[in-house]
C-alpha cells in the first residue's frame, strides 16, 4: 500500500492514508518509520496519516466510513476475502494479502455489495491468488446467479 501512495504522489497526487484509531501506527511519524524500514520514501508534504471513526452498517449490510469524502482513487489493504470496507472512490482497488478468514462465509450480500464495489482485486502472489480463488468461489456463483 506503500508503494501505491508513493506512485499516486509521483503523479502529482496528495494521498489521505486513512487508519482506524485503534491502529498501532495512526501517525504520520510511525507511517515514515515503517515506509522506510520497506524503503518506500513518502513526501510529506504530499500525504497525511487521518484517523477515521469505526465503520458503521449502511445500505445491504455493508460497512463504510460515514463523513469521509469520496477519492478519485481509493486503496485498501486486508487480509479478508472480501473487502470490510464498501469503496470510497471512483475509481477502487482491494489489495489482498492473503485470505487469513478462510472459515468465514462468503455469501453474506454484504460482502457481495461490498465487493463488488471495487473495480479490481490485486493479490500479492500467485500462492495468494489460489488460495483467494478457491474461498471466493462460493461467492462468484452466488453473484452469477
Amino acid at each position: 500500500l506503500l508503494s501505491m501512495v508513493r506512485a499516486m504522489q509521483l503523479m502529482g497526487e496528495f494521498v489521505d492514508i486513512l487508519v482506524f484509531s485503534e491502529n498501532t501506527c495512526a501517525t504520520n511519524a510511525c507511517v515514515n518509520r515503517t515506509a522506510h524500514a520497506v524503503r518506500v520514501d513518502i513526501d510529506w508534504t504530499k500525504a497525511s496519516v487521518r484517523v477515521v471513526g469505526d465503520p458503521q452498517t449502511v445500505a445491504n449490510g455493508t460497512l463504510s466510513i460515514v463523513g469521509t469524502p469520496r477519492y478519485r482513487l481509493f486503496a485498501l489493504l486486508g487480509n479478508e476475502k472480501s473487502p470490510q470496507l464498501r469503496s470510497l472512490g471512483s475509481m477502487s482497488v482491494y489489495m489482498n494479502q492473503f485470505p487469513f478468514d478462510r472459515e468465514r462465509s462468503t455469501q453474506q450480500l454484504g460482502q457481495v455489495v461490498a465487493l463488488s464495489s471495487y473495480d479490481v482485486v490485486v493479490l500479492n502472489s500467485r500462492y495468494t491468488e489460489g488460495w483467494y480463488k478457491k474461498f471466493i468461489a462460493p461467492a462468484d456463483a452466488e453473484a452469477k446467479r
